[in-house]
Parts: structure tokens; sequence; C-alpha cells
């Protein structure tokens, strides 16, 4: 990176971190502040920092005044907006049930024809999917956080030049798939392809950003599975098989992949959130990336049949590939107290595990047995240059965690 550069009147520019102490955003704080930047780390819960160029604020994006209040004594230059309200609400309580979930999708697929003849019908079912998925956001938390935010930034203490704002992968449809939206097709590329049906918060959120903007530019991030380590932030690949597997070396058993053979085979993209951080802090700078949306992922997809070895023997562990994978939910409910003796015998930070791990979300996830592809041809052609495998990608945080003692090493 080529280091903070100083605005027209010779001040460093000040960032502004949104949900700075989620996974996108605690890789963005890290990367601004070793770029030479002033960063201020927002969040309900920020993590306390003793970087001097670092400053803490604690504030809900709902409460307008208050954000307003907290972030008076900045001048933000930029924006950094890596937040998402949890808007997803499974609407079944059970542990989930990965070839149930399927039949659902696939049953829904057959009535679709039908139901397109009754339009509310149709709207019933893709509202139905975008709850469950989290596309949905009925009470409108997601809008309000940002335009809350836009609000409080157009103080005459701030100057803002440029605003990125990371959505992800439900922009494509990615949570419906072909069976449910017949326009969904791969690679996802950012300006052709379709929008997809049903309620979708990033869309809201987007147009909005469109709409605010005449001062300053803006970015928009379109990432895939964000893979990173943030306090608090389980809905993740990374942290949840880092967790696995430091329990399946425990248990003295191999790894066991947690989907089935349509998992193992179809092709899939992963997001290194410091990439990702890396691309916003580009996308600041070059007049290519003003007034666009890029996806980010690596350049190539990957398939788990033959990433799954390389990430077993990460942890010197024998892969396994049982018929109808494994339940991730009941794996971490029944090795709770397991963790607990982990988290004792080898002095590992007290994340609880389920502020670790999230067994629910991987399960959700191999509900998805269909190619889910990023074109990354425009970021390229524009001039971003960084893209880790997958690979790397995850055994990089596989590492880190390694060595900020979060699992054993």
């Amino acid at each position: 990176m080529d280091g903070a550069q100083s605005d027209r009147h010779g001040a460093a520019p000040t960032a502004l971190v949104a949900g700075s102490a989620g996974i996108a955003g605690r890789a963005a704080v890290d990367a601004l502040a070793a770029d030479g930047w002033k960063v201020v780390a927002l969040d309900v819960r920020p993590v306390p920092d003793e970087r001097v160029d670092v400053h803490t604020v604690a504030a809900d994006l709902l409460e307008g005044n208050l954000v307003r209040e907290r972030l008076a004594p900045f001048s933000i230059s930029h924006l950094f907006y890596t937040v998402q309200y949890q808007s997803w609400r499974p609407l079944d309580r059970r542990p989930p049930n990965v070839r149930s979930l399927r039949r659902q999708v696939r049953l829904a697929a057959r009535a679709l024809p039908l139901l397109e003849l009754v339009p509310p019908a149709a709207r019933a079912l893709y509202a139905k999917a975008a709850l469950e998925s989290g596309a949905a956001d009925p009470e409108g938390r997601n809008r309000a956080m940002l335009e809350n935010l836009l609000t409080a930034l157009e103080g005459k203490s701030h100057a803002l030049r440029h605003v990125c704002v990371v959505t992800g992968g439900k922009h494509y449809g990615m949570h419906l798939g072909p069976r449910l939206f017949k326009e969904h097709e791969t690679p996802y590329r950012e300006d052709e392809s379709p929008r997809c049906p049903g309620p979708n918060w990033y869309y809201e959120n987007e147009d909005m950003l469109r709409r605010w903007a005449g001062q300053w530019t803006w970015t928009i991030f379109r990432p895939s599975f964000i893979v990173g380590y943030g306090l608090g932030s389980p809905y993740n690949f990374g942290c949840s098989l880092a967790a696995y597997a430091a329990l399946c070396r425990a248990l003295e058993m191999p790894l066991a992949f947690f989907g089935d053979e349509r998992n193992a085979n179809c092709r899939w993209c992963v997001t290194s959130a410091k990439q990702l951080a890396r691309m916003m802090i580009w996308a600041s700078r070059a007049p290519a990336a003003a007034n666009q949306a890029f996806n980010c992922t690596g350049l190539e997809p990957f398939q788990w049949r033959d990433l799954w070895p390389e990430i077993a023997a990460w942890f010197e562990l024998e892969p396994a590939w049982p018929k109808k994978g494994v339940s991730m939910t009941r794996f971490f409910a029944e090795h709770r107290p397991l963790w607990e003796k982990l988290v004792a015998r080898h002095g590992l930070r007290t994340d609880p595990l389920h502020e670790l791990a999230s067994g629910d979300f991987i399960d959700r996830s191999m509900a998805i047995d269909w190619d889910a592809v990023y074109d990354m041809s425009k970021a390229h052609s524009a001039g971003f240059d960084h893209y880790p495998s997958a690979a790397e990608t995850f055994t990089a945080l596989f590492q880190e965690l390694r060595d900020t003692g979060v699992i054993p090493k």
C-alpha cells in the first residue's frame, strides 16, 4: 500500500470504520492503521485499541442523535461501512436438516410455475425465502443504520470524500439458486447480472447510496463468504472450521467433511477479510473505482473436494467423506464442554464456542449445492491486483488464530 495521502489542506485522511468489531471491520481497522490513516472505529461494543491513531467510539447506529454526537469531535473524510444487522431468522428453531432444506427448495421450484399465475402467492414464496436467508429486513434496520450515519456525516465538522459499502452474494440471488431464480447464472457480474425477486435490503442500501452521492463518491463491494476473525462474529467458515479441526484433533478423529458429494463438487468462492480491506483502501484512491460496484473474491473458484484435504493436512488430520455429511449444529453442541477444557488446558482466549463458531451457519450453507462463482475481471481491469486463493485465505487465518491464542498450537 502507498500510505495515507493528505487532503488539499495538508491533513491526513480520517477513516470511519462502521462495524469495527466484525470480521470485515476488524480487518479494515488493521489495514488502515498499518497504512498510516487516522481511524475511528465505531461499533456497539468496540474492541479496545491502544494504537495512537485508532479511536474507538461506542454507538448504536439505530440511534441517530447519539451517532451524530459521538462523531462530532472528528473530521471524517472516508467511510468504510461494513455493518450488517443480523436480520437472518430461521423459521424452524430445530437444528437444520440439509436434506429437508433442499427438499423444500425442490418442492417450491416445482410449484413456482403455478404460483407465478397468482402473483401474491409467488411474492409470498420469495418473501419467505428472503426472510429465512436474511435478505429481507422487515423492520428496515439496515436501511436506517446507513441513513443515520450518512446524515451524521453531513455535519459541518466532516469533509466526507468517499464511502465504501459492503453487501454480498444475495445481491445475485445466491440464496435462491437456479431452481428458484430462473435468471441465476454464474459467474456473477457486477453490471450484467439481474436483480433477484423478493425483498432484499442490499438493493435498498445500494439505491440509497446512489441517491445520496453528491459531494462524495462511493464504491460498493460484493464479497462471497467472508473468511476472517472478529469478536462475536461466528457466521463464517474460517473460524468455525478452525474450531472444528481443533476439536477433531482433541478427539483423535479424522476431519470429516461437513457436506455431501454435491457440496464437495460444486464451485464456490470465498473472500479474505484482509483482501476486502485492501480493496476498500484501493477504491478510496483509484479514480476507476469511483461510483462503481465490485465483486471481491479470489480469482479462481474452488471445490471442497480439492480444498478439504489441504485443510486437513494443515491441521495434521486425515480427511474423511461421510456419505451424509456432519450436522455441525449437533457436533458443536455435543462438544462444547470439550472446547472449555481446551481453553483452560492451552490458555486460549476466553471466547465462548458459540461466539467463535456456528454449526447452524455451516449446516444451512450446505443447502447450497449449486455453483456460486464471482467474476473478478472488472476489478482486475480497474487496477486491483491482490487475489489470494481459497487455500491461502483459510490457512492464513488458521495461522493467525494459532498465533493469537484463539485455537491451540
